[in-house]
């Protein structure tokens, strides 16, 4: 299990503003091409102890799915809502289609594809989710998404320290 790895992930101190601006910067070109908007509102001081590979998974994959899955002419948001002493609490929002409600408490399985006629060409391995949900764990976070008027949301916590 991940939750038993720590040993093999190296900690170090992390500013997660950086981490959204990279992805930001790396999926320019195809969120161009679907005229997908990206606002980064986490502070630019936010800093915490992690994993730099597993932090960086978390929104590659969050990103990635919004550009195949959610539409054109969409905006992606990703915001901290919250601090308290122990952990940041970060929104990632999109405003494209959603996810039907009935798949919704199985986005974060392994292999789960909500389009079963998905090949791995064109819809991925249904995998994006599980590593995401499996990072966030390591960081000894929470996740949860939700349909939103007007778009998708995902609402998850990260230990400041582990």
């Amino acid at each position: 299990k991940l939750e038993e790895a720590d040993d093999y992930f190296d900690l170090e101190k992390i500013n997660i503003y950086n981490i959204v601006e990279e992805i930001k910067n790396e999926t320019s070109f195809r969120r161009h091409q679907k005229n997908i908007n990206f606002k980064n509102k986490i502070k630019k001081d936010q800093f915490i102890i992690g994993n730099k590979e597993l932090l960086f998974s978390i929104f590659q994959n969050l990103v990635e799915n919004t550009i195949n899955y959610a539409g054109d002419n969409i905006e992606i948001i990703i915001s901290q809502y919250k601090e308290d002493k122990e952990y940041i609490f970060i929104s990632y929002m999109d405003t494209g289609k959603g996810i039907p409600e009935e798949h919704l408490n199985r986005i974060f399985e392994r292999f789960y594809r909500i389009d079963t006629g998905r090949t791995r060409k064109s819809g991925g391995t249904g995998l994006g989710l599980s590593i995401v949900k499996n990072a966030i764990l390591f960081h000894k976070g929470d996740i949860t998404a939700k349909n939103i008027k007007g778009g998708f949301e995902f609402l998850f916590t990260l230990k400041k320290v582990l």
